[in-house]
C-alpha cells in the first residue's frame, strides 16, 4: 500500500507543475501524467533499501527529466516549477495525512488496531483533491505566470518550498502502530512555512497584477498620446491649408480691389464690348478665388472633429479618444449627445466621475464587440429621461455571463479573462453607480431581434434601483440569491 504514497506525491506533483505553468488541458497529457506517476513509484518501491531522503532526490530527478521532455521547457523554469510543485504536492499530503489521521482516531479508539497501511489511499485522495481545488481559486486560476520571468523574488519560493520538502522528510509522524505521536512545535513550524509560501504567491500575484495594470495603463497613455499627435499633425495640416489662402490672398486681394476700381472708375469711358469682356474676366477671377478657397475649406472642416458635443471639455475628450479606439477596432461608433444639456450634467454627476464611467463602459463595449459574429457597432447617448440625465451604452458585443449579475457590484467579475480582463471595470462601475445613487436598467435583446444585444442605461435619479429586461429571464432568476437586483422578462424590441 505504500505504493499509493509515492503515485499521489507523483501525481498531484505533476498535476500542479501542469497548472502552475498554466500548460494546455488535454487528454492525452494527464494520461502521460499518469503512467509517469505509476513508474515513478514503482521504481521508488524497487529502490527499498534507500533511505526517506535518497528516494525523494530520486525522484525528484526522475520526475524533472519526465516533465522536461514531455513539455519541451527550458530547464531553468522546469526546475522551479519542479520544486515549486513538490513543495506543494508535500503540503497537501501534511493536511491530507492529519485530518485523515483525527478522522480515524474518531473511528478506531484503539490505536493498536488502527489499519495504518490502508490510510495510504484515502490520504493521497484527498491530498489530489485539496490541490485541484487550490488551483480552482481565483487567483490561481491561470496559474503562476511571475515564475517564468527571471525575478528574485523567485528565488524566496524556491528556497520556502524547498525548506517545506526538506522538513516534511524528517518530520516524525509515522502510520505504524510503533510511533504515531505528533510533535506539535513541529508541525507549527510547517504550518508557519505553509504560510510564509502562500504569503509569497499572494505578493506575486499582486504584483504581476500591478505589472499588468501598469503596462495596460501605459498602453492606454500611449494610444491616447497616438491620438493627439495625430490631431495635432493634423491641425498642422490644416494651419498650413489656411496659411497658404492667406498668403495668396495677401497678393490677390489688394491687386483684385485695384482691378475693380480700376474698371469702375473707367466705366464710363470704355466701350460697352470693352466693358462687357473686362467684367467677364473679374468674374471669372473673383469665381475661380471662390471654388479654390471653399474646396481648401471644405477639405479643412472634413478633417476636424465631427462628432458632437456636450460642452465639457474632458467629456467630449473621453468621447472622442474613445471613437479612435473604436474606429481602430473597426467598429461603428455612434454617438448622440441631447441639446443643451451641458447643465444637466454638472448637477447631476461630477466631471470626473463620468469620464471614468464613460471610459469604462465604453471599454467593456469595445473588448465585447471586438468579436462579435454580428456587424460590430456601439452607441453612446447622452440625454434626458424625465427631467433626469440618461447615459446609454448599446453594444453588439457578447452578452453578459449569468454569473456576471450575481457578482455585480460585489466581487471583480470578467466575461473576457481570456483577453485580460481582471473585473476592475464593472466594480468601478458600480462604485459610482453607488455613490451617485444612480438607477442602472440593463436589456437583453434576443438573437436577430436587434442590431445590439445589449443595453445599459444610467438614469441619474438618486434612487439607486438596478432593473433587468432579458429575453434570458428565467434562467437568471434560478441563478440569483442577491435581492437588489429585479428582472424582468423581454415583451417587446425596445427603442433602440
Amino acid at each position: 500500500m505504500v505504493f499509493f504514497k509515492y503515485f499521489f506525491i507523483a501525481i498531484t506533483s505533476f498535476y500542479s507543475y501542469n497548472r502552475i505553468l498554466n500548460l494546455k488541458d488535454d487528454l492525452r497529457t494527464y494520461i502521460l501524467y499518469v503512467i509517469s506517476s505509476v513508474f515513478l513509484s514503482l521504481c521508488i518501491l524497487v529502490q527499498i533499501d534507500l533511505s526517506v531522503s535518497y528516494k525523494l532526490i530520486y525522484m525528484f530527478l526522475l520526475f524533472i527529466i519526465t516533465v522536461t521532455i514531455i513539455n519541451k521547457i527550458r530547464f531553468s523554469l522546469s526546475l522551479i516549477a519542479t520544486i515549486t510543485s513538490f513543495g506543494l504536492a508535500y503540503i497537501g499530503l501534511n493536511i491530507a495525512s492529519l485530518i485523515v489521521s483525527i478522522t480515524f482516531a474518531f473511528i478506531y479508539q484503539d490505536y493498536t488496531i488502527v489499519p495504518y497501511d490502508l490510510m495510504h489511499l484515502p490520504i493521497g485522495l484527498l491530498q489530489l483533491i485539496l490541490l485541484i481545488y487550490l488551483f480552482t481559486l481565483k487567483r490561481l486560476r491561470n496559474g503562476m505566470p511571475f515564475i517564468k520571468s527571471n525575478n528574485t523574488y523567485n528565488n524566496i519560493g524556491i528556497i520556502l518550498s524547498l525548506l517545506i520538502i526538506i522538513f516534511i522528510i524528517y518530520l516524525p509522524i509515522s502510520f505504524s502502530s510503533q510511533n504515531i505521536s505528533v510533535h506539535y512545535n513541529e508541525l507549527y513550524f510547517l504550518f508557519l512555512l505553509s504560510l510564509l509560501l502562500i504569503r509569497w504567491w499572494n505578493h506575486r500575484i499582486t504584483q504581476t497584477y500591478k505589472e499588468k495594470l501598469r503596462l495596460a495603463n501605459q498602453k492606454s497613455l500611449e494610444d491616447e498620446l497616438t491620438a493627439k499627435l495625430i490631431e495635432i499633425e493634423t491641425l498642422k495640416a490644416d494651419n498650413e491649408r489656411l496659411a497658404k489662402i492667406i498668403h495668396k490672398d495677401n497678393k490677390l486681394i489688394p491687386a483684385m480691389h485695384m482691378a475693380v476700381t480700376d474698371f469702375l472708375e473707367n466705366i464710363d469711358k470704355l466701350p460697352s464690348e470693352e466693358l462687357s469682356t473686362r467684367g467677364q474676366e473679374l468674374n471669372a477671377q473673383l469665381y475661380k478665388m471662390a471654388q479654390d478657397r471653399q474646396g481648401i475649406l471644405t477639405e479643412t472642416h472634413s478633417k476636424t472633429n465631427t462628432l458632437p458635443q456636450t460642452g465639457i471639455h474632458t467629456v467630449d475628450g473621453v468621447l472622442s479618444y474613445m471613437e479612435t479606439r473604436a474606429t481602430n477596432e473597426n467598429i461603428t461608433y455612434k454617438l448622440h449627445i441631447g441639446e443643451n444639456i451641458k447643465e444637466l450634467i454638472l448637477n447631476s454627476v461630477s466631471e470626473e466621475d463620468l469620464c471614468h464611467l464613460l471610459s469604462d463602459l465604453i471599454e467593456n463595449a469595445i473588448i465585447a464587440t471586438r468579436y462579435s459574429s454580428k456587424d460590430k457597432q456601439m452607441k453612446i447617448h447622452l440625454g434626458t429621461l424625465n427631467n433626469k440625465f440618461l447615459l446609454e451604452i448599446s453594444d453588439s458585443g457578447k452578452e453578459f455571463d449569468i454569473e456576471t449579475y450575481q457578482h455585480f457590484g460585489y466581487e471583480k467579475h470578467t466575461t473576457h479573462a481570456e483577453h485580460g480582463g481582471s473585473g476592475i471595470g464593472l466594480m468601478d462601475i458600480w462604485n459610482i453607480k453607488k455613490n451617485n445613487k444612480i438607477s442602472l436598467q440593463i436589456y437583453e435583446y434576443p438573437p436577430d431581434s436587434s442590431a445590439y444585444t445589449k443595453k445599459l442605461s444610467f438614469v441619474f435619479d438618486r434612487k439607486n434601483h438596478f432593473l433587468m429586461q432579458t429575453y434570458r429571464c428565467k434562467e437568471i432568476i434560478s441563478t440569483l440569491t442577491r435581492g437588489d437586483l429585479y428582472v424582468f422578462p423581454y415583451e417587446s424590441k425596445e427603442n433602440i
